[in-house]
C-alpha cells in the first residue's frame, strides 16, 4: 500500500538522467527494502521468539495465574519481560501448586518424570533469530531448525 503511494514519485525517478537518476533509484529500492523488511519479514520472524508469543498468549487466556519459568536461559527472558505479572523460578517455588510453567519440550518430559502432573496448554516454536541460518529461513526446512517450547500447567 505504502508503495503503491510512492509509485508515481519512483515513476518521475525514471526521467531523470545521469547520476541522479542512480540516486532516485538507489533511494526507491532502499524504501521499498526497508518496507518489505518492516511490515512483512521482521513480523513473520518475531512469531519465533517463543518467550513473547508464549507471554502474550497467557496474558490473553491465564490473565490471573501464577507464571514460571524452569532453569531460565535467554528464551525466559522474553517471557518475564512481556507477562503482566512477575514470573519466578520453578525451583524458588516449592510447594506452591499449580502454575503455569514456561520451558522446553524435553524439560517437560523429564518433570513428568519426576513425579509432576503436566497439562499442556500450548506449543511453541523457538528459534535464536538473531542467528539467522539457511535452514531456517528455507521454507522446507524450518520445522528442523525451531524448538518447541512449551506453556504447561504444572501440578505435584
Amino acid at each position: 500500500l505504502v508503495l503503491m503511494a510512492l509509485l508515481p514519485a519512483a515513476v518521475r525517478a525514471l526521467s531523470h538522467r545521469g547520476i541522479g537518476r542512480v540516486i532516485y533509484l538507489s533511494a526507491w529500492v532502499s524504501l521499498a527494502f526497508n518496507a518489505f523488511l518492516n511490515l512483512i519479514f521482521y513480523p513473520f520472524l518475531l512469531k519465533f521468539q517463543s518467550g513473547s508469543e508464549a507471554a502474550f498468549w497467557v496474558n490473553a487466556h491465564y490473565p490471573g495465574a501464577d507464571l514460571a519459568h524452569y532453569q531460565g536461559g535467554a528464551e525466559a527472558y522474553a517471557f518475564e519481560f512481556y507477562a503482566r505479572r512477575p514470573v519466578s523460578v520453578l525451583e524458588s517455588r516449592q510447594d506452591r501448586m499449580p502454575v503455569i510453567l514456561y520451558t522446553a519440550a524435553e524439560t517437560a518430559r523429564d518433570l513428568e518424570g519426576k513425579g509432576y502432573r503436566v497439562t499442556e496448554l500450548k506449543t511453541f516454536d523457538h528459534f535464536h533469530i538473531s542467528k539467522l541460518n539457511g535452514q531456517f529461513l528455507n521454507g522446507n526446512t524450518r520445522q528442523d531448525a525451531v524448538k518447541k517450547y512449551l506453556l504447561v500447567m504444572l501440578e505435584k
